[in-house]
């Protein structure tokens, strides 16, 4: 999960400080311990509660080394972000090293695909920069990696029950229903969720009750790809070499 015990989210709490709270003191002890020695970083993360992340990359735009990195971790979607997270930024706005975000799945949940897809990918990352070098047993290049235009939250126009239509990872086309929100007391009365562009459903909120405002499906603009094999990622062990 992305949250500490109290709450917090670390990615959020650095610096930190000695005399914070948990999460400030963490994030102190990271800074001063561990990421000023780093040279490349990838942070792993999972989605927020109640929301399920397709697993992704995020890197920024200006960060080469780190576009390398994300090509060569092989998720189905990566995305430049100039979001400033946490201590991947200077003051200058810029990474302070090579950094890659990879995130999916849901806080509190154990996701089977998200961590072995994830596991083959530091895999990857680590034999690009040559810290292991264990040969692959299957030749080839990492899976397709298609970069996201732009990502936004769909919100819901009113409070209610949401029914979803579309699964997380779905091609969606401008215009095509995602879900309904339906109202909670019995009444007929509902509202259809549809796509305002054609895109890849990246993240969706899994709690049944929404309220207005609330963003509850997230949309990776981009072409239309092949959809991800959920099924197709072998068990982790005995086969880690093979990646």
């Amino acid at each position: 999960t992305r949250y500490l015990p109290d709450g917090k989210d670390l990615a959020e709490s650095f610096p930190g400080s000695l005399e914070g709270s948990f999460a400030a003191r963490l994030a102190h002890l990271f800074s001063t311990e561990i990421i000023d020695h780093m040279t490349h970083c990838l942070n792993i993360r999972s989605g927020f509660l109640h929301t399920y992340k397709l697993p992704q990359i995020y890197y920024h735009p200006e960060d080469t080394v780190a576009k390398n990195m994300a090509e060569a971790f092989g998720t189905s979607i990566i995305r430049p972000s100039q979001d400033k997270t946490g201590f991947f930024y200077s003051e200058s706005g810029k990474p302070r090293l090579p950094t890659l975000v990879y995130e999916g799945g849901e806080a509190n949940r154990s996701d089977e695909y998200t961590i072995k897809l994830g596991l083959r990918g530091i895999v990857r990352v680590m034999r690009q920069l040559e810290m292991i070098r264990i040969k692959p047993k299957v030749k080839g290049s990492p899976d397709t990696c298609h970069i996201a235009k732009n990502k936004f939250w769909i919100r819901s126009p009113l409070s209610g029950l949401m029914h979803q239509i579309k699964k997380v990872g779905k091609y969606v086309e401008k215009g095509e229903k995602l879900a309904t929100i339906t109202d909670p007391f019995g009444s007929t009365k509902h509202y259809d969720v549809t796509a305002p562009v054609g895109g890849i459903i990246s993240a969706i909120n899994t709690h049944p009750h929404v309220y207005e405002g609330q963003g509850i499906i997230e949309l990776a603009e981009l072409e239309k790809i092949p959809e991800p094999a959920f099924v197709e990622i072998p068990p982790v062990q005995p086969d880690i070499v093979s990646y």
